[in-house]
């Protein structure tokens, strides 16, 4: 005969029996869990990557903060711009801290020139044979190129790296440029130091150097010569080439809107105050016309207009081409 459960032993079975599902759901979940973790576990991961301090120490600072320049902005109070698109008050008082370079060239163009002469100059200076052969003219170009944007630097209307130094390295920079007209041992031993300067500008050391004047006095700064050699490479070399296709103006335009903002930053240089045939309308009006290509030029790129690119670059050598019938 079957046995008959009493009323407590029913009662504790209904109590006991979701307690075990309950238990038995928990080893389940606890079961699954150690499982994914095991399997993670077996998977590989990348090694992370090794960088040699070496090789990457004049590429990144050690501390970034340390090398930035001025305060840091205050968002809360940003100028803010007129519905109908012109300049607050604050903008438009930026410009009386200098000429308003920062509407033709950008700083980080500026920074970006700078640290490839640094390059170009480690290549050019290395043994004296080599400085007498060809290395001293490019060096002249060099040196003048660093003295014009060290220039541009000391006049320029927003805060920028190396304007402190701007007008002693405008000077020191200009007076071996104008020694560089000859590779003796005398310009080789003036080019190692010039070198090394540039070492301490791009890695953030002590520059040494005075000035008698911090106003610009282009006629002494810099000769038309060097400056010409680098537009003619600028507009010959790289942004002649850049057009031959479409193709090859996407692949090459960020490389060519930094060349179209250094050649809008000569062309303003030529027209300066003190610069050969300022003042001749003529002339002036070519090198507006290779201002105005260059920002043609830099507006295609950034709308990615292979067309415009080229119709401005038609500007730019038509400009090259006019001034040097009428001014050879």
């Amino acid at each position: 005969m079957a046995r008959r459960h009493s009323t407590n032993e029913l009662k504790h079975q209904a109590i006991a029996r979701p307690r075990m599902v309950g238990t038995l759901a928990t080893i389940v979940c606890l079961i699954a869990l150690l499982s994914v973790v095991a399997q993670e576990k077996k998977k590989r991961r990348a090694k992370p990557p090794f960088f040699d301090k070496s090789k990457t120490k004049m590429i990144f600072f050690d501390d970034l903060f340390s090398n930035l320049v001025g305060e840091r902005p205050d968002f809360a109070v940003m100028p803010t711009t007129a519905g109908n698109g012109t300049k607050s008050n604050d903008d438009q008082n930026a410009t009386s801290n200098g000429f308003a370079w920062s509407e033709i060239v950008s700083a980080t163009a500026i920074e970006n020139e700078i640290k490839s002469l640094k390059l170009s100059i480690d290549k050019d200076v290395t043994t004296p044979s080599e400085f007498k052969g060809r290395g001293y003219l490019n060096c002249r170009r060099h040196y003048s190129m660093v003295a014009a944007l060290m220039a541009v630097i000391s006049e320029f209307n927003t805060d920028i790296r190396w304007k402190d130094i701007g007008p002693a390295a405008r000077d020191v920079f200009s007076r071996s440029a104008a020694n560089a007209k000859v590779g003796t041992q005398q310009t080789y031993a003036e080019a190692k130091l010039r070198k090394q300067d540039m070492q301490d500008l791009i890695g953030g050391g002590t520059f040494s150097g005075d000035t008698k004047s911090k106003e610009n006095d282009w006629e002494r700064i810099v000769e038309r010569p060097p400056l010409m050699e680098r537009i003619s490479i600028a507009f010959e070399e790289k942004l002649q080439p850049s057009i031959a296709n479409e193709d090859e103006f996407k692949r090459a335009s960020a490389e060519m809107a930094h060349e179209a903002e250094i050649l809008r930053m000569l062309a303003e240089i030529l027209t300066r105050e003190g610069m050969p045939d300022t003042g001749d309308d003529v002339y002036e009006d070519h090198c507006r016309d290779m201002k105005r290509g260059a920002s043609d030029y830099l507006q295609a790129v950034k709308d990615g207009d292979y067309d415009k690119a080229r119709a401005a670059a038609g500007v730019m050598n038509q400009a090259c081409s006019n001034c040097h019938n009428e001014y050879q």
